[in-house]
């Protein structure tokens, strides 16, 4: 069982980088149309 952990946490870390970067993604596009707006 001891071999699943660290798969899981892997796993974890791997949605959590998914969501930091489909955030900054969005702030990048936000602030584009920011820029293309003024």
């Amino acid at each position: 069982m001891a071999k699943f952990y660290p798969l899981k946490n892997i796993v974890l870390t791997m949605e959590n980088n998914v969501l930091l970067i489909q955030i900054s993604i969005q702030a990048i596009i936000s602030n584009n149309y920011y820029i293309l707006i003024n």
